[in-house]
């Protein structure tokens, strides 16, 4: 049974990145995920711990207050998001329980799966590209998932990375393949958060990893580097993914004083009232004029108000456990991309989140751990 599990999370994993029906709705993988967790349920014991009970509290939460407004407005679409948050609290409980079971086996065939997705998408890539558009959508439905994915992947296989002790050259092809991907997204704030969290990978190396020679002949490097792409900053620019990226850069910047009103942040201040208890998750547009708020936090804030809001922290908190310097600037990252996107209901972002805590719970991303591994060839091969 403990394989059948393992194989339906790796084609979860696997297949996450193509959509077949619109957003909103179950996606084939989804079923796999779903699957393993009913296979789980039925021949193991879940753990109670501290991080089941809040989930049970905030899930109990969402549904009252969703159960509560669809009964008002007489509309199904608020329970419905009430089951969007169920599905995405499952990736937490299992990956914990199987963590708990069966130790790095489960987080080793995770690692691969994403890996091979990642690759999948880099290699079928070209035969997606919509010609003569600046943003991408390869399977996903709008160019944002793409970003978010790319990010996501990045971050849960840097973490991995670490944890498990992976190959750095294999480390540089995941960078690669989803810099890749979060330039044909076009998302720029998933470009952002991608180049925030590989230039703290590349600081990493450049410490732990060169010796002083090799310092001093990177720098040179990156001098000359930086000296020719000032020189010729106009041929580089006619590339055509990073002349896109800078055009859409430049025009956020241009019109950076709406994006409080675009991103609908403005609803919080206009119905405080709802704040308190939240207004539930449902007919948003006939509500309030317009779609969700354009953030993770905002939008779970005003969706379902204060007190299911410090439970929530309180499960991030737990999540970060001991915090470390890795796991602060990936948590950072995401929420940088929450700022103007809500990613709180993709199951990655609760798979990333448990996966920090198992790392910080071993001391996987301390210091003093991430300079042995950079130092010490043999945890630089392939360990699965």
């Amino acid at each position: 049974m403990k394989n059948i599990i393992l194989f339906l999370i790796s084609i979860y994993c696997i297949l996450s990145p193509f959509y077949l029906f619109d957003s909103g709705y179950p996606q084939l993988a989804d079923l796999f995920l779903i699957l393993a967790f009913i296979l789980f349920i039925f021949n193991y014991n879940l753990k109670k711990d501290r991080i089941l009970l809040l989930i049970a509290i905030i899930s109990f939460l969402i549904v009252i207050i969703n159960l509560t407004w669809g009964l008002i407005y007489q509309d199904i679409s608020f329970n419905l998001s009430s089951l969007y948050y169920l599905f995405n609290f499952m990736p937490v409980i299992i990956l914990l329980n199987l963590y708990y079971y069966f130790g790095d086996n489960i987080l080793k065939y995770i690692y691969k799966a994403i890996f091979a997705s990642v690759l999948i998408q880099v290699i079928i890539s070209p035969f997606l590209i919509n010609v003569g558009m600046t943003r991408q959508t390869l399977m996903f439905n709008n160019p944002n998932q793409l970003g978010y994915y790319s990010l996501l992947t990045l971050c849960i296989l840097t973490l991995l990375f670490y944890l498990l002790g992976y190959n750095l050259r294999q480390y540089f092809i995941i960078i690669a393949s989803t810099t890749y991907l979060s330039l044909l997204s076009n998302s720029s704030s998933a470009i952002f958060a991608v180049f925030l969290v590989i230039l703290v990978q590349l600081f990493l190396i450049f410490i732990y990893r060169l010796n002083l020679k090799s310092k001093v002949y990177l720098l040179l490097f990156v001098i000359l580097l930086s000296f020719f792409g000032v020189v010729f900053q106009k041929q580089i620019s006619n590339v055509v993914l990073i002349d896109n990226a800078v055009t859409r850069i430049q025009g956020k910047e241009n019109k950076a004083s709406d994006t409080f009103e675009e991103r609908h942040y403005d609803r919080l201040f206009e119905h405080p009232e709802l704040i308190i208890f939240g207004a539930g998750e449902g007919l948003l547009s006939q509500r309030f004029g317009s779609t969700e708020i354009h953030s993770t936090l905002m939008s779970f804030l005003f969706n379902y108000g204060v007190i299911t809001m410090m439970f929530l922290i309180i499960l991030f908190l737990l999540f970060l456990n001991k915090p470390s310097f890795i796991s602060v600037v990936i948590i950072i990252s995401i929420h940088f991309y929450g700022l103007t996107h809500n990613g709180i209901r993709q199951p990655y972002f609760w798979m990333l989140n448990t996966i920090i805590l198992i790392g910080n719970s071993n001391g996987a991303f301390d210091f003093s751990t991430i300079k042995y591994i950079f130092r010490h060839q043999k945890y630089l091969t392939y360990k699965g």
